[in-house]
């Protein structure tokens, strides 16, 4: 089990623990191309690496992603669902 503490993980540490527990998460390796591909995003929308990752994953797979900031996702691409965390 992941232990969060502290800082804003810790703020939101119960939603994310039960949500890595869910049979549903899905964790993909980074290789060269989807490198390639995140940064591409992260030039092209102003986006921090983290957030185009997460984007790239969600376009590929039709996934959500788990965020306490939707906006930031929907400016990389409104297909990108978004599901906030509080």
């Amino acid at each position: 089990m992941v232990q969060l503490t502290g800082g804003a993980l810790g703020e939101v540490a119960q939603v994310l623990q039960d949500a890595l527990a869910a049979p549903c998460f899905v964790f993909r390796p980074l290789d060269e191309a989807s490198c390639w591909a995140v940064a591409q995003i992260a030039q092209e929308r102003a986006a921090d690496l983290p957030t185009a990752h997460a984007a790239h994953l969600a376009l590929g797979s039709g996934l959500p992603v788990l965020t306490r900031q939707a906006a930031a996702y929907k400016k990389i691409d409104s297909r990108i669902i978004a599901e906030v965390i509080s």
